[in-house]
């Protein structure tokens, strides 16, 4: 090292010494003639050495900045090019040029600008079409991208960096087909063309060709033997393939031949994390993260340090991850993990929340959080978690524990509850383990067996205060309240600490309109904790229902000092319920000053913008979701835009989600739902079909397509096509609930009862199956007493919905109990204003107590919407109350 650093040194000081005595017409000379021979470094002393002597010679700087570009310091280059601008204010090329360096500098926009600027005297370059194409490529512009692309490649065929990046456009795109035949053609011609083949090997990759993809890095190390990145990339994939002695070989190749690049030593880390010889991977893997740290380096790092039992150290890996990468969500999981396996349950639930802000849709994270609630102590939050997971995918088999870590198993039901009973049999007293298999028999919508499985683990300890409770919860949905409070007592006098049979008491007191008692609970869970967030907030809920708006308040406030986003939300919520429309957007900003990339806050921000007829800022929150999460972000835009009837901007982004993922169904749903909102059959099945076609895996597209005949009145194509779906996807609950749902469209009642317990014995918690058996239940289909286990079931799963508050008031008004009736069916009329079934059913509840009065302009209020599923019995019901 040091004499090669000795011979470099005196090489500069010879270039430098011989530069003193030329003139700089001379060193603009030799600079040039150094930047042609590809020595970026030398051309870049000579040409300084040249301005030093003329100042203000506008080639010498013009070619320094060549230089800079040439050796990566794009900054000095911008600088250079800026300086020959003013100096030479006509030099048009300058335009293309800085346009280049911006896209270097990821500086889209001003890269466009500079592009068009010299398109403007030169409207057939290629350059400047492939610079703007890239820049759309850097703003996520897909569709504008390829066409700018392709334009440059139709002005000057066969132009290679413009091909290449249309291939790189296309692989983002998922369409690697169109790339391989793009690569092919320069391949073709330039066998060893090293980007090119690497992209080759990406679309190979993405096609699942991975012995293919394995070939070509192959065939670039033997066409050259200093290409360690072609050699690491095929150890990887050998790793892969599970040819592990022949990734340990390239990776001892590569850290004899190349010991100064990281790559050798990474792969021989990662073969050993495979092989569970952690400490020797530690080893490696340090050597590799300080020769060039990367995530990948990283991570492993941290899992083979978690793999010795080192979790702190561990840990650190994977903070020095998420400082890097916030969204790296797995470094974020297992951070969850090792906070657990601490005991720091608090930072563990903090953490979790966190990746289940940031993903909300992930099922694994809210496993996680169930997991991590349960080990506070939490289980009821913990349930509700993993109810929540179910929810979100119904497929997916609860988390249980296995030798002390959560391990999730998506094999067969039977195979999984005999893990699970194996689980509770080792440790009978594992009062975690065995909450989960009841939950996972409620799961399965075995109640009997649920509560047996908890029963039997009673053994007079304090951890029966966890059993008691998880056994009100499940006697509280077959609706016998009087045991349920029972066990709740004995939870209370088991542990005194457990706020647990609080929280289901006053769940239980809210939804029986006992609001008093509800709050007598709330209190009791603030006394022994002051700041439990949930408490605060359904307190708050509590006092606003009942007008006492002050009290509310300073819950709110006291809540918000969490810092969370549901504490803000809550506070913003009150100050809407009370008309204060601008103090509940300045709660969303402060929240935003917090928690900048909260897509809950957003969200919330954007949709008061739209009450409050702010379209182009609700667009500006809807935008900055889209930046964090695009299935998030587009369909909350596709719903501004609805909102306005503005339809060419919901479908533009409807576009931009099939642009982004084409081989995902998300993007054409959305399209086909625009198409089907204006009674186009046709396009709409059309986008579905082609859903259907790229993601083959999904049964959603189908059940859309049934959907979406039902509607256009072919209800026989839609039942097979629900039929075809079940016969494919004999365990995808959704599929039964929404057969169902178009034999009760068709007035086929009692067979829909059955296709909704069809689903439910394969999903306990799936909600609109719920929802909806309850409905029929509670008009006669089936036990009215049903209608409100089922709808009480629901309201613990979404108890914020309005069509699940509004099926639960209606259950309660079947079974006789007004009170509560009008308590749930207000608070859906508050969430849903105007909606007429609603409408309607809080007539129903006003007639019953009596009130004709308010029955009548409930009534009224509902006939004056357009037609509704209920309106030919509020028809009926005014004229007879008239």
């Amino acid at each position: 090292m040091k004499i090669q650093h000795q011979v470099l040194l005196l090489a500069l000081v010879a270039v430098i010494w011989g530069c003193t005595g030329k003139t700089g017409e001379e060193l603009l000379a030799e600079g040039m003639q150094a930047l042609r021979e590809g020595k970026s470094g030398s051309a870049i002393v000579l040409l300084r050495s040249a301005l030093d002597k003329e100042q203000n010679n506008s080639e010498v700087r013009y070619q320094l900045a060549h230089a800079y570009v040439a050796e990566g310091k794009f900054e000095l280059a911008e600088r250079e090019y800026l300086k020959v601008r003013h100096q030479n204010p006509d030099r048009a090329a300058i335009a293309l040029d800085l346009a280049g360096v911006y896209v270097h500098l990821k500086k889209p926009d001003q890269a466009i600008l500079q592009a068009e600027e010299y398109l403007a005297g030169k409207p057939d370059s290629a350059d400047a079409r492939e610079v703007i194409g890239k820049a759309h490529a850097m703003r996520g512009e897909l569709r504008e991208a390829e066409s700018s692309l392709l334009q440059a490649c139709r002005i000057e065929p066969g132009k290679q960096s413009a091909i290449l990046a249309l291939a790189s456009l296309y692989l983002r795109q998922e369409r690697a087909e169109e790339a391989r035949t793009l690569l092919g053609g320069i391949i073709a011609k330039t066998p060893l063309h090293v980007k090119a083949n690497n992209l080759y090997a990406e679309a190979e990759l993405a096609l699942g060709r991975k012995r293919s993809a394995r070939a070509i890095y192959q065939r670039l190390v033997d066409g050259n033997h200093d290409d360690y990145q072609a050699l690491y990339r095929a150890g990887l994939l050998d790793l892969e393939l599970g040819e592990t002695a022949q990734a340990a070989r390239t990776a001892d190749t590569l850290v004899s031949r190349f010991p100064k690049h990281a790559e050798g030593y990474r792969l021989k880390g990662f073969v050993l994390f495979a092989a569970k010889r952690y400490p020797e991977a530690i080893a490696v893997l340090q050597s590799a993260n300080r020769l060039q740290p990367t995530i990948a380096g990283y991570y492993y790092l941290g899992l083979s340090l978690f793999g010795t039992g080192d979790l702190e150290t561990a840990l650190n890996q994977f903070r020095l991850i998420l400082d890097r990468q916030p969204d790296f969500h797995q470094a974020r999981m297992m951070t969850g993990v090792i906070l657990l396996r601490q005991k720091r349950i608090d930072d563990a639930v903090a953490e979790v929340s966190r990746l289940v802000e940031a993903d909300p849709g992930n099922a694994l994270a809210h496993n996680l959080l169930g997991s991590a609630y349960m080990a506070k102590g939490m289980y009821v939050e913990g349930l509700r978690a993993l109810d929540r997971s179910i929810a979100l995918n119904p497929g997916l088999i609860d988390t249980y524990l296995k030798k002390g870590m959560i391990h999730l198993s998506q094999g067969k039901v039977g195979a999984v509850e005999a893990d699970l009973a194996t689980a509770v049999k080792t440790a009978p007293d594992a009062v975690h383990a065995r909450l989960i298999l009841s939950a996972f028999h409620l799961y399965r919508n075995n109640h009997a067996k649920a509560l047996s499985t908890l029963g039997e683990g009673l053994s007079d300890q304090v951890t029966d205060a966890a059993l008691h409770a998880g056994m009100a919860r499940i006697l509280f949905s077959e609706h016998r309240n009087a045991e349920a409070i029972r066990q709740l007592q004995k939870a209370k006098e088991k542990d005194t600490n457990s706020i647990d049979p609080y929280f289901l008491l006053a769940d239980h007191y809210t939804v029986t309109g006992d609001a008093d008692k509800a709050l007598a609970e709330y209190g009791a869970v603030l006394r022994k904790q002051p700041a439990n967030l949930q408490a605060l907030l359904r307190m708050a809920a509590l006092l606003d229902d009942r007008t006492r708006h002050d009290e509310a308040r300073a819950l709110l406030l006291k809540a918000k000092e969490s810092r969370e986003p549901a504490a803000y939300v809550a506070l913003a919520h009150h100050h809407e319920r009370g008309g204060r429309l601008q103090e509940a957007q300045a709660v969303y900003a402060e929240a935003l000053g917090v928690l900048p990339r909260s897509t809950i806050i957003l969200e919330e921000q954007g949709r008061l913008y739209l009450k409050n007829g702010q379209y182009a800022e609700a667009l500006k929150s809807f935008d900055a979701i889209e930046t964090i999460s695009p299935e998030a972000g587009i369909p909350l835009l596709v719903a501004a835009h609805r909102s306005r009837n503005n339809r060419a901007e919901a479908i533009k982004a409807a576009q931009r989600a099939i642009e982004a993922k084409p081989a995902a169904s998300f993007g054409y749903l959305l399209l086909a739902s625009l198409y089907a909102d204006q009674s186009n059959f046709d396009p709409a099945m059309a986008e579905l079909k082609k859903a259907m076609d790229r993601d083959r895996r999904n049964p959603q597209p189908a059940l859309a397509l049934a959907g979406l005949q039902a509607k256009a009145g072919n209800h026989d194509q839609a039942l097979a096509t629900c039929n075809t779906v079940v016969r494919t996807f004999p365990q995808y609950a959704p599929a039964y609930a929404a057969l169902a749902g178009i034999l009760d469209a068709r007035g086929e009642k009692k067979e829909a009862v059955k296709q909704y317990r069809a689903a439910l014995s394969l999903a306990g918690s799936y909600l609109p199956a719920l929802n909806n058996l309850a409905q029929l239940c509670a008009d006669g289909f089936c036990g009215r007493d049903e209608a409100l286990r089922l709808a009480e079931r629901a309201s613990a799963i979404a108890g914020d919905s309005p069509e699940v508050l509004d099926t639960l008031g209606y259950a309660l008004l079947k079974n006789g109990r007004l009170d509560e009736a009008l308590t749930q069916l207000r608070k859906a009329e508050a969430r849903l204003a105007g909606n007429p079934t609603i409408q309607y059913h809080l007539a129903l509840v006003h007639a019953a107590r009596g009130e004709q009065k308010q029955a009548v302009e409930r009534l009224q209020a509902a006939l004056r919407s357009p037609e509704f599923d209920e309106a030919a019995q509020a028809r009926r019901l005014l004229a007879k109350l008239n």
